[in-house]
């Protein structure tokens, strides 16, 4: 398992997330982890959601680890 904290870009008009902390398999993908993520907000399939790591955007493929 790995750690996650999610945050939002202040300027962002999506929802505030109800849950910042994360503890995800370390075999889940970046897509996935996604998935939940827009499941979790409520957020409508024509917004996109994007996931940075230290400011990088990683493959939807890669794995969380």
């Amino acid at each position: 398992s790995c750690q996650v904290i999610c945050e939002k870009v202040e300027k962002s008009d999506i929802a505030t997330i109800d849950k910042k902390k994360y503890l995800v398999p370390a075999d889940l993908t970046v897509g996935q982890f996604v998935y939940v993520i827009r499941k979790r907000i409520k957020l409508s399939p024509e917004k996109a959601i994007f996931i940075f790591v230290d400011e990088v955007l990683p493959p939807t493929a890669a794995l969380m680890s």
